[in-house]
């Protein structure tokens, strides 16, 4: 299914992509299988695992580009703990743990607390994936909001969403930590059009020093990067720019005109020196325009286990592809 026009992410906040904090596992192994995309097509993967109380499927993808924006799961002993319509297949809707997300998410996880009954246990992991296609020539937009990946470095602090909004009433930022990085993916192309300015960079800092650094890079697919500039924050007391366009101390701004077409993806890495009371980089905004016509988003239904090599099994031979897994408890 292929939908076309504009379409608006917002953020989402958590570190390392996921927006609910996952589980910490100990010694157990997940069994971990592809989730699948349209019968055919390999977007990421599928984990279970218990703890004897607690059964967790997470959701991850791999493939550049795609997210999630609705996840459904079960569990049960047998297909008769399954929510099944005539001829044997499932309703996500009706399944126990269900999500929409939106932003779009790029890894999430469902809790099932009690673990239900049973040796071994039959999971439905389903799915609704995106993923934005087209070259975005056209119609020039300003800010939008993007799906945020971070890689926290030590020392990292704050909320990942305060690094975004060009927005300087309450002014607020998100520290890297060292050696952590943010990625922003926006739903369109970065304009390459000078002179305007296609990314504006802020970091925020209150005294001087500390020297914080940070290289910027962008990518037209979040896997092959081309690094602008590193960017010094509050390394010269005498930085500063026309209020205007929200200039000056705490306020360090970057601009980047050009040589950016076709960039969807935004990333900013602390290159600060170590400093064990410090925080690393404290990114304060980013603005940017896109081009957002001619930008498609194809939208596909997953299953866990249903690509080739997965181990899954339908519910229906000769119903839909709806597919389980088979999982067996560890405690």
């Amino acid at each position: 299914m292929v939908r076309t026009g504009k379409k608006l992410l917002l953020i989402c906040t958590a570190a390392l992509v996921t927006c609910i904090t996952a589980p910490a596992f100990a010694e157990n192994l997940p069994l971990t299988t592809n989730l699948c995309a349209g019968q055919n097509q390999n977007v990421g993967t599928v984990s279970v695992t218990d703890n004897g109380t607690t059964l967790w499927v997470t959701y991850t993808i791999t493939a550049p580009g795609w997210f999630i924006t609705e996840t459904h799961a079960h569990a049960a002993a047998s297909l008769d703990g399954f929510p099944l319509a005539g001829g044997g297949n499932p309703v996500p809707g009706n399944f126990a743990q269900k999500a929409s997300h939106n932003p779009g998410v790029t890894t999430f996880t469902h809790s099932f607390t009690p673990k239900p009954d049973g040796a071994t246990l039959l999971v439905a992991a389903h799915a609704v994936v995106e993923r934005l296609e087209g070259d975005g020539a056209g119609t020039i937009v300003d800010q939008q909001d993007p799906i945020i990946t971070v890689i926290p470095g030590p020392g990292a602090s704050g909320n990942p969403a305060d690094a975004i909004p060009f927005d300087f009433v309450s002014p607020s930022f998100y520290s890297l930590g060292f050696g952590g990085e943010l990625i922003a993916q926006y739903n369109c192309p970065l304009v390459s059009a000078p002179p305007l300015v296609d990314l504006a960079i802020w970091e925020h800092s209150a005294t001087v020093p500390p020297i914080e650094t940070a290289l910027i890079s962008v990518s037209t697919d979040g896997v092959t990067w081309t690094d602008l500039t590193s960017i010094t924050g509050s390394s010269e007391a005498g930085n500063t720019v026309d209020t205007a366009t929200h200039a000056g101390p705490p306020h360090w701004p970057t601009f980047f005109d050009g040589g950016i077409a076709g960039a969807r993806f935004v990333r900013v890495r602390d290159t600060s020196p170590f400093d064990a009371t410090g925080n690393g980089f404290d990114l304060e905004a980013i603005k940017s325009q896109q081009s957002c016509t001619g930008v498609s988003v194809e939208e596909q239904t997953a299953w866990g286990a249903a690509c080739a090599g997965g181990g899954g099994t339908r519910f229906n031979a000769r119903g839909n592809w709806a597919t389980y897994i088979t999982y067996t408890v560890q405690h």
